[in-house]
């Protein structure tokens, strides 16, 4: 799901293995993404972690779970976003987020279309 973030994977994985009966839900929550070897892997790698972050941050459940996780490398983002400097680097960070995957999206097209 994240790469290079195997501790926080399982853990993920195990919360939805226990909260989620239906396998196309535990499945979609939870998109396989294998360790990158090549650029081209980093590119699929990151689109693959942004899409299921924005999975999780839309079940309410999993973005509480998130929150707590010890292995969640942006644990308690949400108890300071009144911090100003926070606030203002996620501001930036959101609005570069979509371009970014366009950019990423583009770059995959592009390495597809050269092999």
């Amino acid at each position: 799901m994240r790469i290079g973030l195997t501790p926080f994977n399982s853990s993920l994985i195990g919360y939805v293995e226990a909260t989620r009966s239906d396998p196309a839900i535990k499945n979609r929550l939870c998109p396989p993404n294998r360790q990158p070897n090549t650029p081209a892997d980093w590119i699929r790698g990151t689109l693959i972690a942004w899409q299921a972050d924005a999975l999780w941050a839309r079940e309410r459940d999993i973005a509480q779970w998130m929150d707590a996780a010890r292995t969640n490398i942006s644990r308690g983002l949400r108890e300071q976003l009144s911090h100003p400097d926070l606030a203002a680097n996620l501001a930036r960070y959101r609005a570069g987020l979509e371009p970014a995957i366009a950019n990423l999206r583009r770059l995959r097209e592009e390495g597809r279309a050269q092999t």
